[in-house]
């Protein structure tokens, strides 16, 4: 089973947490080979210094890492998965990701196509009620073979009823903005798999862990009561009592506001 983790990164030096994090991935998972995803040009030095010659380099167009909507539009794009073809799967492992134990091997032996923590959907609290469904892409293990079979296929991933609600939530004067968008993806065009043009305003976790499994149906994602295992992100203290207390294989965000003081218990 080849895996390589995958990191990333549009900034040249990581801050305090981030770097925690990043040691901890080098030390944790030693035994396996670790890959920059960064734009053209960017220093890498700092990164080099903690997971040394192992590290390897992999530069996408600087469009992809403006914002987080050029960012989606990487982790749904064929190129980026055909860079990984070499490998079975990939960990993405963001800088806010941290991994407590080394279980990759076993998530990689259960054969999901895509897994991560659980999705909520975020009102303005850690502990959201609304279940969307699994994996958070912030710390998540997709099978490379099955992104670019769905990359590469004709389907129809976006239903024109799930197109319809996006667009009629905006009041007249979001319509006429978006309405260019909009027709673009009421085409086919715009709705296959394989497109350049197959995303939604929406994260590509959402793509991943939601809308490809309704259309795919053999694509695999992991069930909920795995998902916790694998990693958390929101609702940490329901989701660690669900694990017998037990710390997942890792987490995403652990640092960032209300999170710290639940983290900060289980990361020295």
């Amino acid at each position: 089973m080849k895996v390589c983790i995958v990191i990333p990164v549009y900034k040249e030096i990581p801050d305090t947490y981030e770097q925690i994090g990043l040691r901890q991935c080098a030390k944790v998972l030693s035994n396996y080979p670790v890959t920059l995803v960064c734009p053209p040009l960017l220093d890498t030095e700092h990164y080099r210094k903690i997971f040394g010659n192992r590290l390897q380099t992999i530069t996408f167009p600087k469009k992809y890492f403006k914002n987080l909507q050029s960012y989606n539009r990487l982790l749904t794009s064929k190129s980026f998965y055909q860079a990984f073809a070499a490998y079975d799967y990939i960990l993405v492992h963001h800088t806010d990701a941290y991994v407590f134990r080394d279980e990759l091997a076993f998530w990689c032996d259960k054969a999901y196509d895509y897994i991560g923590a659980p999705i909520y959907e975020y009102d303005g609290t850690i502990s959201p009620q609304k279940y969307i469904g699994v994996g958070n892409g912030g710390f998540s293990l997709h099978r490379v073979s099955s992104a670019l079979k769905v990359l590469s296929s004709w389907k129809i991933v976006y239903p024109l009823s799930e197109l319809r609600k996006w667009y009629f939530k905006y009041n007249w004067k979001g319509r006429i903005r978006y309405l260019p968008y909009f027709l673009s993806r009421f085409t086919t065009y715009g709705r296959w798999a394989h497109s350049g043009l197959n995303h939604l305003r929406v994260n590509e976790d959402i793509f991943w862990g939601v809308y490809v499994p309704k259309v795919f149906q053999w694509y695999r994602v992991a069930p909920f009561d795995e998902a916790y295992k694998f990693s958390m992100e929101y609702n940490c203290e329901k989701l660690f009592e669900l694990n017998n207390h037990q710390l997942p294989f890792g987490c995403h965000q652990w640092y960032k506001g209300e999170f710290l003081q639940f983290w900060g218990n289980h990361i020295e």
